[in-house]
């Protein structure tokens, strides 16, 4: 996000901090000629966006902003892409206004002015804490925007889930080829199969530690055929094998 003159508060916070909730969607705030645009920027580029989304996103920040200005900010536009419906009485009840429908983008225009506002409902004594904390959180997240970030959570998602974690799955998953993966990878001094290991020893670890799944359920979660597959890959990781490893935690 480009910076701005204004603290990191209000409409300006709410943007900034969006993807703590979700990186599916982006605001983007920009300012000309006196007026804020608060834009959606998709994750998925080139992918459908459907309807919902776009009004649902778009609901939430307009209601958003609404709350922390206590009612104050007023909605000078509200532009969809999509074609919209016959009846605009729900869009109306929402934003204020009937929306610019087909007009290439999804975004909300108010005057840049309510950018400076003073705001009731603002805690300064919090404020400060708050905001360390949301950086901290944003540094974090924005560290996994590389591809070994992306693919290690992916790996874990996936075992857990049962799904589908060979490189073609995980690569159909982020939609790049293999070949480009790996590729990725290698720019990023790492390897698919290293990531793979790497999440296969981190859920091995925390099943054993949870004390409930068996050792046999745990190797066909991570993909081995064998158990004494499992067995060979955990001495590996941790020194000593799965059966020991729990043994000894029980114990201590």
């Amino acid at each position: 996000h480009a910076e701005q003159p204004y603290a990191p508060r209000g409409p300006f916070a709410l943007i900034r901090y969006h993807g703590l909730m979700t990186d599916i969607v982006t605001p983007s705030l920009s300012v000309a000629r006196g007026k804020a645009r608060v834009e959606l920027i998709y994750r998925n580029a080139g992918a459908p966006v459907s309807a919902h989304l776009s009004d649902s996103v778009l609901a939430m920040l307009a209601c958003a902003l609404r709350s922390i200005t206590e009612g104050g900010l007023t909605l000078e536009s509200v532009r969809l892409a999509h074609p919209g419906a016959a009846d605009h009485g729900e869009y109306v009840r929402i934003f204020g206004k009937s929306p610019v429908f087909r007009s290439g983008s999804d975004c909300l225009v108010f005057d840049e002015r309510e950018l400076r506002r003073t705001f009731p409902l603002a805690q300064e004594r919090y404020a400060v804490q708050l905001c360390e904390y949301a950086q901290e959180l944003e540094s974090a997240r924005y560290r996994l925007d590389s591809f070994t970030g992306r693919v290690s959570l992916l790996l874990e998602r996936l075992i857990e889930e049962g799904g589908d974690f060979s490189l073609a799955g995980v690569a159909a998953e982020i939609h790049v080829s293999g070949r480009l993966l790996q590729k990725k990878l290698r720019d990023e001094e790492t390897t698919f199969q290293t990531l793979l290991d790497d999440a296969r020893k981190t859920i091995a670890i925390r099943l054993i530690d949870g004390g409930e799944a068996l050792l046999c359920d745990i190797a066909f979660l991570l993909g081995f055929s064998e158990q004494s597959s499992f067995n060979r890959a955990f001495r590996r990781w941790t020194g000593m094998p799965p059966g020991e490893y729990r043994n000894k935690n029980a114990q201590g």
